[in-house]
């Protein structure tokens, strides 16, 4: 049955991309169409709040982003059938798409087209795709998924993708985004900021809570209709030691390669002299 289902998802996703072409892709539903198109007045889907929970922690040594995001949204005219895509970090596992409770199935895009991606400031990701169908007009994804925190020029970066322009219009003008983000105790909290659209990041304040056992960083993100969007948001944590190679592992480098520059060396004295003179 699930063999069923995914060749089903993989003969609408064809469709899909057909109609609405490789250049509309983004976070959200077939209605978004770019980062910061506001056109329309009464758009399809309205999203007054988003809820982003985020744990982090050490998974036999390699730091992970556990997600937890919950999306309440309203559709202005009920539709059977919603196409859906959703960008996932590299390396993303143990991803569970729900609608009102129920477990959806999904497909990777990349099964379809490896050059489907979808842009980041640290780096183009993968989506995965599938199909929607509220029973009402008010319905509520939850989406989970986990991924391994990339290391970026020494410190370990994540990103939310925020891409809210195409439930924003006169109608629903604000959408505020609700991050929480729990922290292992061993890192001195994150700097957070705003991506923007060209490039040049900006920091943003947030909440923190300490306990023996924890940090808690809490804070809100408010989009405008008509008004300059932020962009995606990306955590720098701190105070996490990035893995290194040891020192008994850079000896044992530093001692091949001088036996290879070595062996190199003699067989290229051999060459010239062949009868040892």
């Amino acid at each position: 049955m699930a063999k069923k289902q995914k060749l089903i998802l993989t003969v609408v996703a064809l469709l899909f991309l057909g109609v609405v072409g490789l250049n509309q892709l983004s976070f959200g539903f077939s209605q978004a169409s770019g980062q910061q198109d506001q056109t329309s007045d009464t758009p399809l889907l309205s999203m007054p709040q988003e809820y982003l929970n985020y744990t982090i922690k050490d998974v036999n040594g390699t730091l992970y982003a556990i997600i937890d995001g919950l999306y309440p949204m309203h559709m202005s005219t009920v539709i059977e059938a919603l196409p859906m895509v959703y960008p996932t970090p590299p390396g993303t596992v143990n991803m569970h798409i729900k609608l009102d409770g129920q477990e959806l199935t999904w497909i990777n895009y990349s099964d379809i087209d490896p050059t489907v991606l979808h842009y980041t400031d640290i780096g183009d990701w993968q989506m995965v795709y599938c199909v929607v169908n509220p029973s009402s007009q008010d319905f509520v994804l939850q989406i989970h998924y986990e991924h391994p925190i990339q290391i970026i020029n020494r410190s370990y970066i994540f990103l939310y993708d925020l891409n809210i322009s195409p439930y924003l219009s006169p109608s629903t003008p604000i959408s505020t985004a609700h991050f929480r983000v729990q922290l292992p105790t061993n890192t001195t909290g994150p700097n957070i900021f705003t991506t923007g659209f060209e490039g040049k990041w900006t920091s943003r304040e947030f909440n923190s809570t300490k306990t023996s056992r924890e940090e808690i960083v809490t804070f809100d993100l408010v989009s405008k209709y008509a008004e300059p969007l932020s962009g995606d948001i990306a955590f720098v944590l701190q105070g996490y030691a990035v893995p290194e190679l040891s020192g008994l592992t850079v000896m044992v480098c530093i001692s091949l390669v001088s036996f290879v520059v070595l062996l190199l060396y003699v067989k290229n004295v051999q060459s010239k002299n062949p009868n040892g003179a």
